[in-house]
């Protein structure tokens, strides 16, 4: 893969490996286009705030024109790759927890007018 110069990670993707990129000298970027997606559907300016903080926050991850990037020391692999994917993994644990609580003041809303 040594002209590989974008890959763009949808959503449904369960794993990656250590050193996915390794022998890709050419490969300057990986997006991903569901992130941007999930921070659509939040409501909360302060959380998503929050979001996009981490997001910029975090070494070699980046938000360009409404795509997260990855860009960098971690696209060659090794511990840097490891600790940007730990970092995304907890980005989007901030995002299913915010979109979770979202739903569940919606749900107990319902429930209350109900009554």
């Amino acid at each position: 893969c040594y002209e590989l110069r974008e890959v763009v990670l949808n959503g449904g993707l369960e794993k990656i490996g250590r050193r996915p990129f390794e022998n890709c000298p050419s490969l300057g970027s990986l997006k991903f286009p569901s992130i941007p997606k999930h921070l659509d559907t939040i409501i909360c300016e302060r959380d998503r705030a929050d979001i996009l903080t981490a997001i910029n926050e975090t070494p070699h991850v980046s938000m360009v024109d409404g795509e997260v990037l990855i860009s960098g020391a971690p696209l060659e692999g090794g511990n840097d790759w490891m600790t940007c994917k730990e970092n995304l993994d907890q980005i989007l644990d901030l995002i299913a927890h915010v979109q979770l609580k979202e739903a569940t003041t919606a749900f107990e809303l319902a429930l209350w007018k109900e009554k």
